[in-house]
């Protein structure tokens, strides 16, 4: 994120960001923001830190709804879910991620 936000101010600000995030797929800067939320979650979990895990992907949820492209937050709403089923069953809720899971 740091490297397009660096490469994007010499193209013209927020403009250019936007538009080198465009060529490499992504909606734009926040959806990245959004993704790369989605994966420290997943490396708290793996790690063994659920609470770390849940804050990031509170966050990444609350990003996701400021993100502008209605794909970019539904894109994220499976995972989001599926990183809370993942760590409710870690906890040892294993009928609250099976809510999740099914709801």
């Amino acid at each position: 994120v740091a490297a397009l936000v660096a490469e994007g101010e010499g193209e013209g600000g927020a403009a250019g960001v936007d538009a080198k995030c465009l060529r490499f797929g992504f909606a734009s800067l926040s959806h990245v923001q959004v993704l790369l939320a989605l994966h420290k979650a997943q490396q708290h979990l793996q790690a063994g830190n659920v609470k770390a895990a849940k804050r990031e992907i509170k966050a990444a949820t609350a990003a996701a709804a400021s993100v502008p492209a209605s794909h970019a937050a539904t894109a994220t709403q499976v995972p989001a879910m599926l990183l809370k089923a993942r760590a409710e069953a870690q906890r040892g809720h294993l009928g609250k991620a099976q809510k999740l899971l099914s709801g």
